[in-house]
């Protein structure tokens, strides 16, 4: 990256910080790491971070599309990202491979806002998969 857009960068997040209750400035903090919360920059600035994340779908049969020989690992929209795969033990791999990277970037995957879904027209016993800090699996039909 040319120094001198690496040093706009810089200063746009090294300046004061503070919250904001009621339009009212409150507490100055010094965010350490993150992007700044609203700032148009934020968004790219996230993607260009995790743009190689899709080394954890390496090797891994996506979900079935309505096209021929397409199928789907995974998708961002912002900062949130779906994992597809069309086997459970694929989708598990994809979930290891996804801690071990966020542990690399430096990322939290919350997994309180995570969910597993299974869609099955065969109404056979789901499988479960386990992300970590999920600490139950519950079995639903679609």
């Amino acid at each position: 990256m040319p120094t001198c857009l690496l040093s706009i960068i810089q200063n746009l997040f090294d300046a004061d910080e503070y919250v904001l209750v009621d339009g009212t400035k409150q507490t100055r903090v010094r965010p350490t790491h993150g992007v700044k919360q609203g700032c148009p920059l934020s968004p790219l600035l996230f993607s260009l971070y995790i743009n190689n994340v899709d080394c954890i779908a390496r090797d891994v049969r996506g979900a079935v599309t309505g096209t021929a020989d397409v199928s789907v690992t995974h998708m961002l929209y912002a900062d949130d990202l779906s994992l597809t795969a069309k086997e459970p033990g694929q989708l598990q791999m994809m979930l290891d491979r996804l801690s071990a990277y966020a542990l690399r970037k430096g990322l939290i995957v919350n997994a309180s806002k995570s969910e597993v879904v299974h869609f099955n027209s065969r109404r056979t016993r789901v499988t479960c998969v386990h992300a970590r800090r999920v600490a139950a699996c519950q079995q639903r039909f679609f």
